[in-house]
This record gives C-alpha cells, structure tokens and sequence, in this order.
C-alpha cells in the first residue's frame, strides 16, 4: 500500500511489507517492526473455495482466545478436551463462530462451526471465564443504534444431562388488595425431551408443586415469587419476579397534535 500525501493528493512510494517502519510520533515501541506475515485465512465479498464455510457478505472477522484444556483441569463448565489448542474465530457482519484447529506446527489445519445453533447477533467480543464458561458480547441487529437486541451472554458446557430452563409467568403483577394471581410455569423447558420436569413454587411463605397455580394476596405490599424447576436427574434452575398488592399504576400517555415523526427547530411543540 503506497503513501498517501494529503498536500499534494499524489501517492507516495509503496511501503515495503518485509520491512515496515512505525514513524508515527505517537509511537513508543521500536521503529523498525517484524515482516508481515500472509493471512492465514483470507476470503471477499463473495463465496471462498478454499474456505467455504465463512460464507458471503460482508467481512469483521475477529479473533478470540484459543482454548487450553490444562488451564481449567478443575473448572465446573470446562469445554471437552477436543477444543484442546483450537482458536475461536468469529465475524461481526456473517454473525458465525469458528474453531480453528492447528497442525502440530501450528499451521492451520482446517476450521468448523462453533456453537452455530446460538445465531449471535453481531458478536463483537468472547472470552472464557474462569469456572471455564464462555461470556459473549453481541452488538445487535443495527448499526449506531439502541439494540434491544444486544446482550451479554453466558455460555456453559455440560457433559451429559443437560439443565432445565424455568420460565415464569403471572396474569398481572400490581394491583390493588386483596389480589388474586394466576402463576404459570408455562415457558419451562428441558433440552433433554425425554425427562420430566418437577416444579416448586415459593410464594408468601407458601409452597406450591403444580406447574400452574393461584395465590391470593391479602395485604398490600411487595411479594417475591420464586419457581424451582427440577429434572429427574436433580438438575435445577430458578427463575423469580415480583407482585406489587395494594396499587394499580397510573397508565401514562403522552399526546400532541404537532407532526410527531420529525423534528422542525424553532417550532412550538404542544403536548398534554
């Protein structure tokens, strides 16, 4: 790549990738930097024939950690020794997650899909945790916008049986007392089809084993509302919410008979 002379507008001579020079007054490193090294996988805008499964589109590929099985011998969620030495790769744009898997000299060897039934939403960072689970920043759907898509998530590996997930529901969450709500353990889910799901339910100082039931509130306050799901292999999750007796909120609205799509300076704006 030659260098550019804003001055002038003209290229300047091309720069020599064997020997690159760091002359940027805010350098404090050496001067004089290693040769550049080729690409280990390199791909366009389009399909790559040596490398099929980056797919096409755009390309803000990054890459994460590599995975050393020795530094999590005793880690809860440790990965499988089989991601033993390989590097996770990932794109922003084509949304994918890679395992890279190296020869014994540390050539690439080949790569594959990692966690692909997870579909991340513009995933911009992904580090191992030290209990051995996987932490993974998504963007979102748009650019230099308020995602309500983007999230941090947590990834944990386990072997076997895998844990129940516990939903909660409640028909209403505030209202005046005595106050009658109807819980539901509806969104409740195990990967593992063929177990069973057994539910505990904490409300009030009671507890309820049905996946749907009804608990009056007799006196105004705030009530916590815990769910246990339990599998046939004693592995559990829990999820929780809170009722608020005694008060039903205001519903707020805001209104204006002005052009509410777009904004015009120096216009008055009346609102109620």
């Amino acid at each position: 790549m030659p260098k550019w002379d804003f001055a002038t507008k003209t290229e300047g001579p091309k720069l020599n990738p064997a020997r690159p020079i760091n002359n940027s007054p805010n350098n404090k490193g050496i001067k004089e930097l290693p040769p550049a090294q080729p690409a280990m996988i390199w791909f366009g805008d389009g399909p790559s024939a040596k490398f099929p499964l980056v797919g096409k589109g755009g390309q803000s590929v990054m890459a994460g950690p590599v995975y050393y099985a020795d530094q999590f011998k005793n880690a809860e969620y440790r990965l499988s020794d089989y991601y033993d030495g390989k590097l996770i790769i990932y794109d922003w744009v084509r949304r994918w997650i890679m395992a890279v898997t190296f020869d014994k000299d540390h050539n690439y060897l080949r790569m594959e899909p990692f966690l692909d039934q997870l579909e991340p939403a513009a995933p911009i960072d992904l580090r191992f945790a030290d209990d051995g689970s996987i932490y993974m920043l998504e963007y979102g759907t748009n650019w230099f916008s308020r995602n309500m898509d983007a999230r941090l998530v947590r990834i944990t590996y386990a072997a076997g049986n895998r844990r129940p997930v516990a939903g909660i529901a409640a028909d209403q969450l505030t209202g005046p007392a005595p106050m009658t709500v109807k819980l539901s353990a509806k969104g409740s889910s195990d990967p593992d089809r063929q177990d069973h799901l057994h539910y505990k339910w904490t409300v009030d100082g009671k507890e309820y084993t049905d996946s749907a039931v009804s608990h009056a509130f007799a006196k105004p306050g705030m009530y916590k509302v815990q769910l246990t799901v339990t599998d046939d292999h004693k592995a559990f999750d829990t999820a929780s919410l809170f009722i608020k007796a005694g008060n039903t909120p205001p519903t707020v609205q805001i209104a204006t008979a002005a052009n509410s799509t777009f904004y015009w300076d120096n216009h008055p704006f009346p609102i109620k």
